[in-house]
């Protein structure tokens, strides 16, 4: 997974953009009219309450797939609360944390696979 700085710095802003591009028609195949938004960067919130957690469990397991063949992988998390709180910037942090950690563990499987090519 080349991250949005990295493509920006190596093949160019108009590689970004694309990746971007990619990603979101990702997102819109599992999340179609949900509410999307681009937070910044390579950053997108999408927010539903149409689905159950389960639903959403599963369209993020196939969305994460679908990113990878589309070279468009980039890191996610979320957030399902049964009944909302209405502290969406406790909501936001607790995703924003997730996601970090899956962009984490994704860098650690890649640091890993590196060390074993190695030998």
């Amino acid at each position: 997974m080349l991250g949005l700085k990295k493509v920006n710095d190596t093949e160019g802003h108009q590689a970004g953009d694309r990746l971007l591009l990619r990603a979101c028609e990702c997102i819109k195949k599992y999340f179609g009219r949900q509410k999307m938004f681009r937070l910044g960067g390579d950053e997108f919130l999408v927010i539903t309450k149409s689905l159950e957690k389960e639903d959403i469990e599963k369209r993020i397991s196939d969305l994460k797939i679908n990113m990878i063949e589309q070279e468009a992988r980039m890191a996610l998390g979320f957030v399902w609360e049964d009944n909302y709180s209405g502290d969406y910037d406790a909501m936001l942090a607790k995703a924003d944390n997730i996601m970090y950690e899956d962009k984490r563990s994704y860098y650690e499987m890649e640091k890993i696979k590196k060390e074993n090519n190695q030998k």
